[in-house]
């Protein structure tokens, strides 16, 4: 008999094992109400004679300039990736928004530069899930909730950041 030359039925599924198991380990905890970029409750500062001062985040020390850079560009980055995949995910019909890739992408870069890891990864793996979102010829529901949820973990990790706390 003749093999038969339709091309095999593309896979409507993301593998998204990689972001399930970044999320998980990002150890996001609640945001306080009223916990806003830039808030009263901001990281200690070191003060040294004719140095620029440096902000302590857990174990990191970054100048107060970096800090300021930083966090001002990752929760611009932060905002629009969360309404871009919260507004994809209304209808997820088509592929996700490639803004949102380029986002964790300046996301995950960013937040390595600074030292801040576990940012760094939970960003780096959106990035890639949302890289491969755009290969498939369909987007569950599931995955639409998992890329929300990951977008949800970037901004409350960078608001525990700002406040200074750091896992």
């Amino acid at each position: 008999g003749l093999a038969s030359t339709a091309p095999p039925e593309p896979e409507p599924v993301v593998p998204l094992e990689a972001l399930v198991e970044a999320v998980e380990a990002a150890h996001v905890a609640p945001v306080t109400d009223g916990l806003e970029v830039g808030s009263e409750a901001a990281p200690a500062l070191d003060s040294t004679d004719g140095e620029e001062r440096l902000r302590r985040i857990g174990d990191l020390r970054l100048s107060e300039t970096l800090y300021g850079i930083f966090i001002g560009e990752a929760d611009e980055l932060a905002r629009r990736l969360t309404v871009a995949l919260h507004d994809w995910a209304q209808v997820h019909d088509e592929a996700p928004p490639t803004s949102a890739e380029v986002q964790a992408h300046a996301l995950a870069g960013n937040s390595a530069t600074v030292g801040f890891e576990a940012l760094s990864v939970l960003a780096r793996a959106l990035e890639h899930a949302l890289g491969r979102a755009q290969q498939a010829q369909a987007w569950s529901a599931e995955s639409a909730a998992l890329f929300t949820r990951s977008a949800d973990a970037i901004a409350q990790l960078l608001h525990q950041f700002a406040a200074g706390f750091l896992e």
